[in-house]
């Protein structure tokens, strides 16, 4: 079994949680940055897509060239969640625990 997919989905969930959590916080500057992360995400998938090497970048068993609107949206997703998450890790941010500065100030 690839648990790299099952990684990037799990990078994406906490993406979404952290997403809710700032949003409900009203903590707007990385509700901004998660939006662009996601945004670049999306554009590069669609944009690499289109490249003459889109056969040989393989998302489970489907090849980039092949896939469908919906499915470079979510791995574009995926890619700015897992991007995010892997910076937030580089920067010291924590990464377990809720991502809301409430959270953060309860503690």
């Amino acid at each position: 079994m690839d648990f790299v997919p099952v990684l990037v989905l799990l990078a994406t969930v906490k993406k979404v949680v952290d997403f809710v959590a700032f949003v409900r916080d009203r903590n707007f500057q990385p509700v901004v940055t998660q939006i662009l992360a996601w945004a670049a995400g999306v554009a590069l998938v669609a944009l690499a897509a289109h490249t003459s090497w889109a056969d040989g970048i393989v998302w489970g068993d489907i090849a980039l060239a092949r896939m469908g609107f919906a499915s470079q949206v979510l791995a574009g997703i995926a890619l700015g969640s897992t991007a995010s998450l892997a910076h937030d890790a580089v920067s010291g941010t924590p990464i377990l625990g809720g991502g809301s500065s409430r959270s953060a100030q309860v503690r």
